[in-house]
């Protein structure tokens, strides 16, 4: 065997080692999140690389330490492994701690309104005020209100709570209880502010921009430029909030576009019954329940479709027509 032979074959057994080696080790877990209306971000990686999510690129892939931030009118879904599945509302900050066949945990250092759905994993979440709930097959929904935080059980199996429980001043006290099917608690929900950092600067469109000083702003129509300020007392660490979502600089200037929407107002329950009962006269609660009861809910919602497009060909100035005037018949 020739020394170039010889050091092929080494360097064959090396790569061979190698891909072993690769092979091994397990491969990281991912799950799949969706934005379902403005504002959504994530932010990946060591280096915290943020990616805002728009309507045309709404899909996204998350790892254990990866983050999600949305703004007051944010909606988005997670999908978790085994069938769960996490959905927020409105203003929330996600931090996806571990993803584990043990027991996912997922931490909410911000949080609205939120469902939680555990299948065939056990799911563990970190709420607001120091509060830590375990499921498992079950569904937990969850709402951050002034001073409280509200957690119900929907699902068919208990939802274990833990919390610091402060009745007096500077008191702290540990509690635990178990939620069965339907059963809701309140727990006081203790240093936690809702509000983003930053004061209000300014509005861009119906997007709130928040910092301490340390940005230039320029809002164009639909494009809105960023620079640090030129002022050598502003401070080097702040943070920019663009609808409630942490936004970035990695450039000396940094162009952001909204392509948001804007979100028509939700088709009335009422309007949508009186349609259905073709009369326009006030409806009583006992024929609104009568109603309810007699049409399936997939109906009500075609019928709520139907209304939303009429509402829109009318915006569009594609008005139907008008409807007789009440004294018509009486004219020759």
């Amino acid at each position: 065997m020739t020394v170039s032979q010889s050091w092929m074959t080494r360097s064959t057994l090396v790569a061979v080692a190698l891909l072993a080696t690769a092979a091994a080790l397990p491969a990281q877990e991912r799950v799949a999140m969706r934005r379902m209306a403005d504002t959504v971000a994530i932010r990946r990686g060591p280096d915290r690389t943020e990616n805002v999510l728009y309507y045309f690129a709404a899909s996204a892939e998350l790892e254990a330490g990866d983050e999600l931030e949305q703004g007051s009118s944010g909606h988005s879904q997670i999908y978790l492994s085994g069938g769960g599945l996490i959905e927020l509302h409105n203003q929330a900050h996600m931090i996806l701690l571990r993803l584990d066949p043990e027991a996912d945990v997922v931490r909410f250092p911000w949080l609205t309104v939120g469902s939680m759905q555990s299948g065939e994993r056990p799911l563990v979440c970190e709420l607001p005020g120091g509060i830590t709930t375990a499921m498992h097959q079950t569904l937990m929904e969850v709402r951050a209100e002034d001073g409280r935080i509200k957690i119900r059980n929907r699902g068919s199996q208990p939802i274990r709570v833990q919390g610091i429980i402060s009745i007096e001043p500077g008191g702290q006290e540990a509690g635990t209880l178990e939620l069965q099917q339907g059963q809701e608690a309140f727990l006081p929900l203790i240093r936690y502010s809702p509000d983003p950092p930053g004061k209000l600067r300014q509005l861009w469109g119906d997007l709130a921009l928040r910092h301490n000083g340390g940005f230039a702003l320029q809002p164009s129509g639909e494009s809105l430029e960023v620079s640090a300020a030129d002022d050598p007392e502003a401070p080097r660490d702040d943070v920019l909030t663009v609808g409630g979502v942490r936004t970035r600089l990695d450039g000396p200037v940094v162009s952001i576009s909204n392509h948001r929407r804007p979100v028509p107002e939700p088709i009335d329950i009422y309007s949508i019954l009186k349609r259905v009962s073709g009369s326009d006269e006030e409806l009583t609660p006992e024929r609104v329940q009568e109603l309810l009861r007699l049409y399936p809910i997939e109906e009500l919602r075609a019928i709520g479709i139907g209304l939303s497009e009429e509402r829109e060909q009318r915006d569009s100035g594609e008005a139907p027509a008008a409807e007789p005037d009440a004294g018509a018949d009486d004219q020759p």
